[in-house]
């Protein structure tokens, strides 16, 4: 993650469903199969050739389709003993607060804080919203702004 010390940020590249993956979308309509996130290191790959990367990318499987609702709740899943989220309240739709996805048109983690902090390169993403709703593209890059509880 990103570090500032009133938030993280985590990055993800969106990946749309088309090998039998599942996404937030499809997840009530099957069981079963891989989670929407996955780990971005190759389980196969010999721990010596693993590296740390200072911001790294985890791929995030999704659907057009999905809400935004939907998606926070399926990275929440996964994460939130990790990003500290545990023990926060929760929304209505049963997402933690002190949290956002955000989509910026400059992509990466760096960019992001270098960009002019305009509405034009920068977005919020509403949770009633999808993601087709902001034309968010195979690769595009999502990033999770984590307010820190200290």
């Amino acid at each position: 993650s990103a570090y500032n010390c009133w938030y993280d940020v985590y990055s993800f590249r969106v990946r749309y469903s088309d090998d039998g993956e599942i996404s937030a979308h499809d997840e009530g309509k099957q069981e079963g199969g891989q989670k929407s996130c996955n780990n971005p290191i190759e389980e196969k790959m010999p721990s010596h050739q693993r590296y740390i990367d200072a911001y790294p990318i985890i791929s995030l499987v999704a659907h057009p389709e999905d809400s935004i609702s939907d998606l926070k709740r399926d990275i929440q899943s996964q994460f939130a003993s990790s990003w500290g989220l545990e023990g926060r309240r929760v929304d209505r739709d049963g997402i933690h607060l002190g949290w956002e996805l955000v989509f910026s048109e400059k992509g990466n983690v760096r960019e992001l804080r270098a960009a002019q902090d305009t509405e034009h390169n920068r977005h919020v993403l509403s949770y009633h919203l999808f993601l087709h709703s902001y034309n968010i593209r195979e690769g595009d890059i999502l990033h999770a702004v984590v307010r820190r509880y200290i």
